[in-house]
């Protein structure tokens, strides 16, 4: 995990070539680039995600947890799950943290948070404010699962379209070599969904990303 920590930044502009075999049963043909040279329509984004990495990586230095950052009041109920984690096959334990992540928090906007149009928080932030939008509550889930053994290649955060507009993201969890999108406006919040229909039938993807590169869709 320390390793990890200290590479999170530099291999979010490494082009290295992931496996892509369970992908593109869900996400079709994608291009993978340097996240820190993609098109223009990227970087804004690629800005904030290295935000997040690098506020990611210096919480860590205090928590090497990220659910140690939730209050007090929420630290029994943390550790009741993370003593039955182990026990869990893949997809529960995807379940059970998409689940109690999404008891943490209310569903805000960046406006109402923060009064900016568009900031991404790190998992601590996200924790102590209790508040968060899509974006939050997906990178959170990311990271917490990385925490529990789920390797980037694994993940995926997705930026979709929706009704003509871009902006909401989505967590993309290989299991058994098999892609589950995990999605806040689904419901119940953030279901685990078997159908990998589920993103032509409501979206049009625009970017998936990890740590170690970004993938564009056309």
């Amino acid at each position: 995990m320390k390793a990890l920590l200290l590479c999170l930044c530099a291999l979010l502009c490494a082009g290295g070539a992931a496996a892509d075999d369970g992908w593109r049963i869900v996400l079709g043909k994608a291009r993978q680039e340097e996240a820190a040279a993609g098109p223009p329509a990227w970087r804004n984004y690629s800005r904030l995600w290295r935000h997040v990495l690098r506020s990611y990586s210096h919480d860590a230095e205090k928590e090497k947890d990220a659910l140690a950052h939730l209050p007090r009041i929420s630290q029994e109920s943390r550790l009741n799950l993370e003593k039955a984690l182990p026990g869990m096959k893949p997809l529960e334990k995807v379940s059970a943290i998409s689940g109690f992540i999404n008891f943490q928090a209310v569903g805000s906007t960046d406006k109402e948070i923060y009064g900016v149009e568009e900031k991404w928080a790190a998992p601590a932030e996200f924790f102590r404010r209790a508040r968060g939008d899509c974006e939050d509550f997906a990178i959170a889930k990311y990271f917490v699962l990385r925490e529990q053994g789920f390797s980037a290649d694994d993940l995926r955060l997705l930026i979709v379209r929706e009704g003509g507009r871009a902006g909401h993201m989505l967590l993309a969890v290989l299991i058994d070599g098999q892609p589950h999108i995990i999605d806040n406006n689904s419901r119940p919040p953030g279901l685990v969904l078997r159908q990998n229909e589920h993103l032509s039938r409501y979206y049009s993807l625009c970017f998936a990303f990890n740590e170690n590169g970004v993938w564009l869709y056309k």
